[in-house]
């Protein structure tokens, strides 16, 4: 027989002959504040000896930094602060873009809504300046790259207070954080800037969704002037969540397409991941539709010395899928060669993976899902994995990972944890950036 001496605790017997087992389990789901303690009594049947007492005490958590964990740090106020992604600027530290509804503590000023916030951190991860921008409406700051005179440009969406649908919106500061120009682009029915990269030959390229749903990538040059555009797509929905510039000329675009015509070919099911290499001139070379007949997407990419590495998630369990764990979505790694051939797919983790980095040599990459990070080799073979961010409370959510250095990384998100590793939260979700070094 087993009793117990208080309401917390459980201890339940195993049935059966023979030797015997309990099972000792807690009712809660949180650690308490102070330690408690309670005694469970196992007394023999048939009083048989020897009974037993055992003697339970739960502590509170306490979190300890993995020492390969070399800053983390939460950027914020008292509303609702997000990060969604990271650049490293000439001086060895960080630009970081997202959203705020804040107006205090790392936030000086709100305009309305949600406005746009870019952070300048050190390399240690302390905050130089904080630049609010936006208006009475709500603005999102999704991507962002460092320029050529050592400011920033970043981009993202904004919608006015009396606007039906959000329009692209790009921001360039100089390296002090001042403002030299902001931009709204509504010419031609276009919805978000969701990233951008550095052209080949000056000036930018951008890529993001219309209002037709179609893939919009724009072509600017320094002062935000569009150079020239070009929307892809077929009758349904699609996305470009990346771009990059392929080596050799070109650049590649990393989105999600549930067309099944236009420009969009051999579609799989419902969503599919869908990637396109375009000259510079906005050309399409060629484009690859991969997936099974679930949702499948594709969230960011990254040349490597072979082709290309892209991050996402899958629900299928045919097609081009294979290996995913259990019912729900699952991070995946997918390797393309230099003409978008499928070179191999992983399924990685119930949970979809963000971002992709790849180390200096090319050798290994680096995936976001949740609050883990995992690395791989070129192959897809599993090297280590990591959990980031102690704590039992709250959202969080991992965007953006960035080499910065042959074996340091920076990993850009949010939380509204506020016990383990984030007893500093200051209300609501704050933006949580945080560098680590190898090995995991």
């Amino acid at each position: 027989m087993v009793s117990n001496s208080t309401d917390w605790v459980t201890v339940t017997p195993q049935s059966g002959t023979g030797n015997g087992k309990v099972y000792v389990s807690s009712k809660e789901n949180n650690f308490p504040a102070v330690a408690r303690t309670a005694t469970a009594f196992i007394n023999a049947e048939n009083n048989a000896t020897p009974n037993v007492r055992l003697s339970l005490t739960q502590g509170p958590f306490v979190a300890v930094d993995p020492p390969n964990l070399l800053w983390n740090k939460l950027y914020g106020g008292a509303g609702n602060d997000q990060g969604y992604f990271a650049d490293a600027t000439p001086d060895g530290g960080l630009i970081v873009v997202g959203n705020t509804n804040s107006m205090d503590g790392d936030i000086p000023t709100n305009s309305g809504g949600k406005d746009g916030v870019i952070l300048k951190l050190t390399a240690a991860g302390t905050k130089q300046w904080v630049k609010m921008v936006g208006g009475a409406g709500d603005e999102n700051l999704y991507g962002v790259t460092t320029t050529p005179d050592g400011g920033s440009l970043a981009c993202g969406s904004t919608k006015g207070s009396s606007q039906s649908y959000s329009t692209p919106y790009l921001v360039r500061l100089d390296a002090n954080g001042h403002l030299l120009w902001e931009k709204q682009i509504a010419t031609s029915g276009q919805q978000a800037a969701m990233a951008i990269t550095p052209a080949h030959d000056g000036g930018f390229l951008i890529t993001g969704v219309t209002i037709s749903n179609d893939v919009w990538i724009a072509k600017i040059d320094d002062n935000g002037n569009i150079l020239w555009e070009k929307k892809y797509g077929g009758y349904g929905e699609e996305v470009g969540y990346a771009v990059v510039k392929s080596p050799g000329g070109g650049y590649v675009i990393a989105a999600t397409s549930d067309s099944k015509n236009g420009d969009v070919t051999g579609a799989h099911g419902k969503r599919d991941a869908w990637v396109l290499k375009i000259d510079n001139t906005g050309i399409i070379e060629w484009k690859k539709t991969f997936g099974g007949s679930n949702d499948d997407e594709i969230w960011d990419v990254k040349v490597v010395p072979d082709g290309y590495v892209l991050a996402g998630f899958t629900s299928s369990d045919d097609g081009d899928v294979s290996g995913r764990e259990g019912s729900v979505p699952n991070s995946w790694l997918v390797k393309l060669d230099r003409n978008g051939n499928l070179a191999w797919q992983k399924c990685v983790h119930k949970i979809p993976g963000t971002s992709v980095a790849v180390s200096p040599t090319g050798l290994h990459y680096f995936l976001v899902s949740g609050i883990t990070v995992t690395q791989v080799d070129s192959q897809g073979n599993l090297v280590a994995e990591q959990v980031f961010g102690s704590g039992v409370s709250g959202n969080v959510m991992l965007y953006n990972i960035l080499n910065v250095s042959a074996t340091e990384y920076v990993v850009t998100g949010y939380t509204s944890k506020r016990d383990g590793n984030f007893s500093t939260n200051k209300g609501g979700e704050d933006i949580w950036v945080f560098k680590f070094k190898l090995p995991l």
